[in-house]
């Protein structure tokens, strides 16, 4: 099976959530603000590249061979989805892999 990852290939068998139902999602991360001594940790908004780097984390504890992330925001160079582009009209994300030695 040949996956793109540019544009979103949903997979058939699992339903969208509807625009209306759709919700933020709770992903963050501690970042620090402030300097010197007026420095302290705050909750952050979590990027792509932090989103697929701990997404890759998760697949490298799998094994997962052959993955592809495909979505609406057009893929750099490497396949990575570019963070620098504005959001999709069409937020979907779709990760597809092989597990096993085949």
């Amino acid at each position: 099976m040949s996956v793109s990852a540019f544009p979103l290939q949903w997979p058939d068998a699992r339903p969208r959530t509807p625009p209306g139902k759709r919700r933020s999602p709770a992903f963050s991360k501690k970042v620090w603000r402030g300097s010197g001594e007026q420095a302290y940790r705050a909750t952050g908004d979590l990027t792509v590249a932090d989103a697929l780097e701990r997404l890759q984390k998760e697949l490298d504890a799998l094994r997962a061979r052959y993955v592809t992330v495909s979505s609406n925001v057009e893929p750099r160079v490497d396949g990575r989805p570019r963070s620098s582009t504005a959001a999709p009209a069409d937020p979907g994300g779709a990760v597809y892999f092989r597990l096993g030695e085949e």
